[in-house]
């Protein structure tokens, strides 16, 4: 009898490509590849047919990126979970990097890499994102600031995943980094310097959903500020302080798009939050007002 699987790969299947053989290529004797099909209405079924057994499928009715995740790691036998969407690749030795990592860790939740980007076409493009802060251990205070970790390098332990619910299917836009807040407080976070997948950045897509992502981030700090409060007390008011800067910035918006009382109570909120933004919160105010004029 095989020993069962150490790592499952949940593959949420859209395009496909060169995403599955870069799993399935993986130096990793362990692994299991899980692949959901959320609905899809193309020649994906063919496609994966052609894989035969080498990957398990599960086939559903489209009902979106968290709900075929969540289903992927119920489905898992692994230990730890690794995530990669079908537009993604991972790169040679992920998981030869991480595993070890992890299980000399116990206590780490989960690992994150360094990734490299690329575009539709998949050359190699720089990050557009301004540099971040890419932490080891407790991430917490950090991560509360914004989500500083691409999904296809993370691994992650699945007792964790399913103790923690799994992805919020309301979320579309920051489910992931939702998650990683659960998954982070309390417990270490460890990170690989080495570049553990290549990330596509498809056109527009952060300018057409800026206004979701924008009111999701204050949601999910909204959600997580009274179990901040309760479970991790002295990251309380790096919670508090994330979420009036979140408020602030969704207000921006507002008032740029018209939406004079729904700035006015975001602002309203972030001054009690934080009443050191009163003085940015005049500003914005004035600062809008000009604009208009």
């Amino acid at each position: 009898m095989s020993a069962p699987p150490r790592v499952t790969a949940v593959n949420r299947a859209d395009y496909l490509g060169e995403a599955l053989d870069s799993a399935l290529a993986q130096d990793f004797p362990g692994l299991e590849v899980v692949v959901v099909d959320d609905g899809s209405t193309d020649g994906t079924p063919a496609l994966l047919a052609r894989y035969g057994g080498r990957i398990r499928v599960h086939r559903q009715e489209n009902a979106g990126q968290s709900a075929a995740i969540n289903r992927g790691v119920d489905m898992a036998r692994g230990e730890y979970v690794a995530l990669l969407d079908s537009d993604d690749a991972w790169l040679p030795g992920k998981l030869a990097r991480a595993v070890p990592l992890l299980d000399a860790d116990p206590g780490a939740a989960l690992l994150y890499a360094a990734v490299e980007m690329m575009d539709g076409a998949g050359r190699a493009i720089p990050d557009p994102r301004p540099p971040r802060s890419t932490p080891s251990g407790e991430v917490l205070g950090t991560l509360l600031e914004g989500n500083f970790m691409r999904t296809p390098t993370v691994v992650f332990r699945r007792a964790l995943f399913l103790e923690a619910a799994g992805y919020d299917p309301a979320l579309r836009c920051v489910n992931d980094w939702d998650l990683w807040l659960r998954l982070a407080t309390g417990r270490r976070v460890l990170r690989d310097p080495v570049p553990a997948a290549r990330y596509r950045l498809h056109g527009d897509q952060a300018v057409r959903l800026r206004r979701r992502l924008a009111e999701e981030r204050v949601a999910v700090l909204e959600r997580h500020l009274p179990r901040i409060e309760r479970e991790a007390p002295d990251h309380a008011a790096a919670a508090r302080r994330a979420l009036g800067h979140r408020c602030l910035k969704l207000a921006r918006l507002d008032l740029r798009e018209g939406r004079a009382a729904e700035a006015s109570a975001l602002i309203a909120r972030a001054v009690a939050l934080v009443p050191s933004l009163r003085l940015e919160a005049w500003r914005i105010r004035l600062g809008e007002g000009f604009r208009r004029r």
